[in-house]
């Protein structure tokens, strides 16, 4: 046992000659006397636990640095916790999938009011190379892993998502750009099965490293390249109220610099309402602000109370995944501020009627193509 370098006296760590084990964590209570440990193997936790008798730490440490199976060293150190799952982890990686589809299932008995996802979590089961997979949920989309570690690896397989209709099912790459929707939980797990990487094999042992490719997000951040859209692209919300229109009115005036101008003449801030009771013949409206120090200038053109429509200065921003993710943070941000998440369509400078992008805000599905 050796302790640690910052904390001496407080953490300790015992190193495994088992090497896909890592060290075991050891930390003393502040105020009353205990030991808790915790320890983890390529990724899995093993174990955890906390006890009062240093006796028992010292028993569970000798039996860490000797590699012992888990059920040995809960046998030695009874007040240690060891899952389902790190049982399985000791058998190897396909036993880890095994557990692991199970306990979807388990979830899905739970969830009766929502035979849809079950339907769906059959479907993705009945396909051998998605069953082979590493498999758990999120925001009822069924998402998968090449390897049964922690941080997990989406090896280029997309999600399928039962959506919240209750009529569709959308297959959605692994960075969140919609790749397909259908009508059947079967015909979304064919569609996701058919853009498969060549490569995807059983689920590994281990904790992923590299995000691989998504060849979905590659070409969303292709489109907001500077060859593409231009330095300044317009994003487009339909169905809009005047009083989503006042909510964008109050964040842009909310201590920012801003210039509101009619006809190129500055004027003070109003509020859309009176912006939109101008005649028809008024000299045209524009809101400019400035997001924050490093991101870009946004102008808003208040023309229509239906249509919240406005640019995007990118010109300082570098061509590639840094636009669109300055994109989704500022679609975050209009939500965060006037409750409005999107679609937001990107259409490139100049060409405003030709949308090449659709933008959501906190959706499982955050991007979409558009021819």
């Amino acid at each position: 046992m050796t302790a640690n370098d910052s904390n001496p006296l407080s953490y300790a760590e015992v190193v495994s000659v088992a090497p896909e084990r890592e060290t075991l964590s050891v930390s003393v209570g502040h105020i009353e006397r205990y030991f808790s440990v915790d320890g983890w193997g390529q990724g899995v936790q093993l174990l955890t636990g906390s006890t009062g008798d240093l006796a028992e730490v010292a028993r569970l440490a000798q039996a860490w640095r000797a590699g012992l199976p888990l059920v040995e060293i809960q046998r030695r150190a009874s007040f240690v916790r060891v899952s389902e799952r790190a049982l399985a982890h000791e058998h190897g990686p396909e036993h880890v999938v095994a557990y692991q589809w199970r306990q979807l299932f388990a979830d899905v008995e739970e969830r009766a009011d929502w035979p849809e996802f079950g339907e769906l979590v059959r479907a993705a089961y009945g396909e051998p190379r998605l069953r082979q997979l590493y498999v758990y949920t999120s925001h009822w989309s069924i998402e998968f892993s090449t390897c049964t570690g922690y941080p997990f690896s989406h090896g280029g397989v997309p999600h399928v998502h039962a959506a919240g209709d209750r009529l569709s099912y959308r297959v959605v790459s692994p960075c969140g750009v919609l790749i397909g929707e259908t009508t059947t939980p079967q015909e979304a797990v064919a569609l996701a099965v058919r853009h498969l990487p060549d490569e995807t094999g059983p689920a590994v042992s281990g904790a992923g490293m590299a995000a691989p490719a998504d060849p979905w997000w590659e070409e969303a951040a292709r489109r907001c390249g500077r060859d593409i859209c231009g330095d300044l692209p317009r994003l487009l919300l339909r169905g809009v109220t005047v009083a989503h229109w006042d909510a964008v009115f109050d964040w842009v005036g909310d201590g920012r610099p801003r210039r509101y101008a009619e006809g190129g003449v500055e004027r003070p801030l109003p509020t859309a309402a009176v912006v939109f009771a101008r005649p028809a013949d008024a000299p045209p409206a524009t809101l400019q602000m400035s997001w924050h120090p490093a991101a870009p200038d946004l102008t808003f053109h208040p023309v229509s109370a239906t249509e919240l429509c406005f640019d995007v200065d990118l010109h300082a921003i570098p061509d590639g995944a840094a636009r669109l993710w300055t994109l989704l943070e500022l679609t975050d941000e209009l939500w965060s501020k006037t409750q409005l998440t999107g679609p937001f369509l990107m259409a490139p400078q100049g060409e405003p009627s030709r949308p090449i992008l659709a933008v959501q805000a906190l959706s499982g599905v955050r991007l979409r193509l558009l021819d």
